[in-house]
């Protein structure tokens, strides 16, 4: 289990933020910490949708 999670709070462009988050998830994190706030829900979730 991680301990540490990846925040993406100030990734507003959500192809930067598809980009970032594969990439997090490549190296090994399973914590993505995201909000209403940020607007890019959608963006994480695409991207989680997409990891086989």
């Amino acid at each position: 289990m991680s301990i540490l999670g990846f925040g993406v709070y100030q990734i507003s462009d959500l192809e930067e933020c598809e980009r970032v988050v594969s990439a997090a998830i490549e190296v090994g994190y399973r914590s993505i910490d995201t909000a209403q706030i940020c607007r890019n829900e959608e963006a994480v979730g695409n991207t989680i949708k997409k990891v086989e």
